[in-house]
């Protein structure tokens, strides 16, 4: 397998065969592709627009930004806004121009050509992937771009957005981010279940520590005129910053102003302080000269100028601001458009707990948004399907005679072994996602976190023995557990504290730290395994074959289970429900040894090196 792979690499530069995918389904399609490239989390690349002054820039075949092209970077940098969207989301610069801005995700350069062209100072872009800064605006397509990022007037990093403003001193006049997140991960089925930490409350929280008096946070997403549950949780995420910043709710309408093209993406424009009336009607005129209709308004408009302003008001989102309390408003709509936090950061998860079930039911017209739910919902009987015929059907058949003996002390046994497997890949999940928002992305929390659990599993594994042999068995795992179940519930008050203080450090600092965050428990939890293990043994072979069995069953099971739980009730509580897991196989192992008096069988060494702490 290894040659032919080695074989079929070899050839990739003529036959194209791992390269970019011919979906016709997604933005991509067909189109000749110019440039294309690959890194850990991404495949970029580069096709021809219909227009000949840009191109675009794809991500994963589907997500896209424009690269417009020198002519249009420096002698006509009001093109860009024949796109409605580009009139929505550069309504901010007709208000604030005079001081620096910060464009989070700035792409090919649309919203830093729209800040030059309103004449900002100075623009500061932070994007995540150095493919789109280095290979192709700084590299390949540097000419057709006019060096864009090379601008004395520009500033592009490459960080993550709440990384950098973390390590920032400066006050924005503006912090803009537009269409961030788009559909490139739906088409899959996984965007839902995937974390973001720009769209939660913390995330605003900070951004408007960042502003200048005066500044505006302006978030360009999808809305739906006939249902604007992604637009209206943007807006509960900003209403609930403000109010942490201890603004009163009578207060809060006058801090928003919401804006949309004619197309489906509408434009977010949060104030630090209150907007006085000539501000909302000087944004009211300049978007009634870009035919950009008003969402909401603090404020009457008036028509200053021969082009009226269109104030078509979303009775939702004008509603939701009004309201006295925005919980209670929230609460009765039929789904989940609470803002999200760092706890819970599933900006596009809006189903409610109840209608899960119902996902599964409706496959043919479910949005896009809530595909992952189904998939998590498939794997879930998948799963539950493969476990049983190939796990517990044939140890029904071939082994049930273990358990006629000696019943009740193997039951706790493998009673045991259940609930270390649900445990750990509680943990391990709930850490996985806890660390996506202190790495930025999460193939960097997986390679750190799995790693780190997994090695840290292996040394306590293999010092397990030292443990048991000065506590006993039962004593040994009795002390474990508690150790265990109190560093989670540190963990569980100062984790996220610690990686909000600790997020403006540079990726080579953080990725340390979340790898001795993690080896601790993980020690800890795979201690455990081999105390299971050796009485298993004890009991005989075929006990340790059922414990194994079932311990790999319930880390399979568990693992859509701690999804499904820090979806609906956030990370906090998966880690918590790990460590009552843990606690439960603490009572189950049993409190002495067995009647033989030994540990271990003869056939079994009493110390066993590297003993897998689950079998996942």
């Amino acid at each position: 397998m290894v040659v032919v792979l080695f074989a079929l690499a070899a050839r990739e530069s003529s036959a194209k065969l791992f390269g970019a995918a011919r979906n016709p389904e997604k933005f991509l399609g067909n189109r000749e592709v110019l440039f294309e490239k690959w890194n850990s989390f991404s495949q970029i690349t580069v096709a021809p627009a219909g227009a000949p002054d840009h191109r675009w820039i794809f991500i994963d075949a589907d997500a896209a930004t424009r690269l417009w092209s020198a002519d249009v970077a420096r002698n006509h940098q009001a093109e860009p806004r024949r796109y409605g969207e580009v009139r929505a989301s550069s309504l901010v610069y007709a208000l604030r121009h005079e001081r620096p801005a910060l464009i989070i995700g700035p792409g090919g350069g649309t919203d830093v050509i729209a800040a030059l062209n309103h004449g900002v100072p100075k623009v500061v872009g932070v994007e995540v992937n150095p493919i789109i800064v280095d290979d192709v605006v700084r590299g390949r397509f540097a000419d057709f771009g006019g060096d864009l990022y090379r601008d004395p007037r520009v500033e592009v990093v490459v960080d993550e957005g709440r990384s950098y403003i973390r390590r920032s001193r400066a006050d924005y006049g503006s912090i803009q981010a537009t269409l961030v997140d788009t559909w490139a991960a739906s088409s899959s089925g996984a965007f839902t279940l995937s974390e973001n930490n720009i769209y939660t409350v913390d995330a605003f929280e900070e951004f408007l520590g960042h502003l200048a008096p005066g500044g505006v946070i302006a978030v360009t997403r999808w809305y739906d005129a006939s249902r604007p549950k992604e637009f209206l949780r943007l807006v509960a995420i900003g209403r609930s910053a403000l109010e942490r910043r201890g603004v009163p709710p009578s207060e809060v309408a006058r801090h928003f102003v919401l804006a949309a093209d004619h197309e489906r993406h509408g434009t977010l424009l949060l104030n630090r302080d209150p907007y006085s009336e000539a501000e909302v009607q000087l944004l009211a005129d300049k978007a009634a000269e870009g035919r950009i209709n008003l969402l909401f308004a603090p404020y009457p408009v008036a028509a200053t100028s021969a082009a009226a302003p269109v104030l078509a008001e979303d009775g939702v989102l004008a509603g939701y601001l009004r309201a006295p309390s925005g919980v209670q408003y929230l609460d009765q709509l039929s789904y989940d458009a609470s803002p999200t936090t760092d706890d819970k950061p599933f900006f596009f998860y809006n189903l409610r707990l109840g209608d899960l079930a119902s996902v599964a039911r409706r496959l043919a017209g479910i949005e896009k948004d809530n595909l992952g739910i189904a998939v998590l919902l498939f794997l879930l009987a998948l799963s539950a399907t493969s476990i049983a015929l190939l796990v517990l059907v044939p140890l029904a058949v071939f082994e049930r005679r273990v358990l006629r003996e000696d019943r009740r002390r193997k039951l706790r046994v493998l009673g045991y072994f259940l609930a270390l497997g649900m445990g750990f890949i509680l943990v391990e999940i709930g850490f996985m996602q806890k660390v996506v928002l202190f790495l930025g992305h999460p193939i960097y929390a997986l390679a750190v976190v799995l790693a780190s659990l997994l090695a840290a599993s292996g040394v306590g594994s293999a010092l397990s023995g030292l443990g048991a042999r000065r506590y006993g068995a039962s004593g040994y795992v009795r002390r474990t557990v508690g150790v265990l179940v109190g560093v989670l519930a540190l963990y569980g008050f100062l984790l996220g504290p610690l990686f909000h203080a600790l997020l403006g450090l540079p990726l080579g600092v953080r990725v340390p730290i979340a790898v001795v965050l993690v080896f601790i428990p993980g020690l800890l939890m795979g201690a455990l395994m081999p105390s299971g293990v050796r009485v298993a043994n004890a009991l005989g072979t075929g006990t340790v074959a059922w414990g194994w069995a079932l311990n790999g069953g319930a880390s399979v099971m568990g693992s859509v289970l701690a999804v499904t739980l820090s979806m609906n009730f956030g990370f906090n509580l998966a880690l918590a429900i790990g460590g009552v897991v843990y606690l439960v196989g603490m009572v189950l192992f049993p409190p002495k040894r067995p009647r033989s008096g030994h540990i271990a069988s003869p056939g079994l060494p009493s110390r066993l090196p590297f003993c897998a702490a689950t079998a996942s």
